[in-house]
């Protein structure tokens, strides 16, 4: 018997594109087919995936935010 959690992770490391990269990559490259096909072999408790990289978005957003927002206008 094995026990776990399912830790899914992103392909990409967000930080390291732009805004507008992101958008043209959600819209051809990482979509939940693409990455669900190009990903198969990956380990089944920490798979890379969309729902992991939807993980790394949502944090990624909110430390653009703050950036952002401390800077003087």
């Amino acid at each position: 018997m094995y026990a776990g959690s399912i830790i899914d992770r992103a392909p990409i490391n967000p930080s390291d594109y732009s805004i507008k990269e992101i958008i043209e990559g959600l819209k051809s490259k990482w979509t939940p087919e693409s990455l669900r096909e190009e990903y198969k072999r990956d380990e089944f408790n920490n798979p890379r995936n969309a729902e992991g990289l939807g993980n790394a978005l949502r944090e990624d957003i909110k430390k653009r935010i703050k950036f952002h927002a401390g800077r003087p206008r």
